[in-house]
């Protein structure tokens, strides 16, 4: 199955905030999918995103997560 994805900028933010994908890699389509397509196994296995609100939260929260995740 595929399915077109469109990935902003708080999607891309919290890829390379969680180590998925690395800062210079952001405006490479194919390394954003391979680190999107690692996003969902790790969601599908129980490691992904901890709350719904990560997802639908705004890419102000999205930053302020990241942040926290990482200290």
């Amino acid at each position: 199955m595929v399915a077109p994805v469109e990935i902003g900028e708080g999607g891309v933010n919290l890829l390379v905030g969680n180590g998925l994908l690395k800062q210079h890699q952001v405006g490479d389509r194919h390394a954003v999918g391979a680190a999107c397509l690692l996003a969902l196994e790790e969601w599908a296995t129980g490691r992904g995103a901890r709350s719904a609100d990560l997802v639908r939260g705004s890419d102000e929260d999205q930053r302020e997560l990241i942040s926290a995740q990482a200290h």
